[in-house]
């Protein structure tokens, strides 16, 4: 059961989605998973681990977000792409709130453009 007030996964990707749209940075949702195909064969799609927001920061450098709610657990794979990302010369974090999106976008050299 869910505590009250907790805030599903869900919303935080949406939330970062929103927010990576609005300051103008190019992102999207990328799926991974595994769906029954109509033989019964298991079909895997996505990059085991890869983030759930992919994107591209205006400098040209790759952008990977992996949200996570308060409390969520990290898979090792999800590490290690994070980690990849990083040192090939990218922006990759775990965040579980725009704020803490905003802090990686700073850290990372990000401003905002007036318009």
């Amino acid at each position: 059961m869910k505590n009250i007030g907790e805030i599903p996964e869900s919303v935080v990707v949406g939330s970062c989605l929103s927010l990576l749209s609005i300051i103008g940075i190019y992102a999207w949702r990328n799926n991974t998973g595994a769906l029954q195909d109509k033989h019964g064969r298991m079909v895997r799609y996505g990059l085991r681990g890869s983030s759930d927001i992919i994107g591209i920061l205006p400098d040209g450098r790759f952008l990977a977000i992996e949200c996570k709610r308060e409390g969520g657990r990290i898979r090792p794979e999800q590490k290690e792409f994070i980690a990849k990302i990083n040192k090939n010369g990218g922006v990759g974090a775990i965040v579980h709130n725009t704020d803490e999106l905003m802090a990686v976008l700073k850290a990372a050299g990000w401003e905002k453009k007036e318009s």
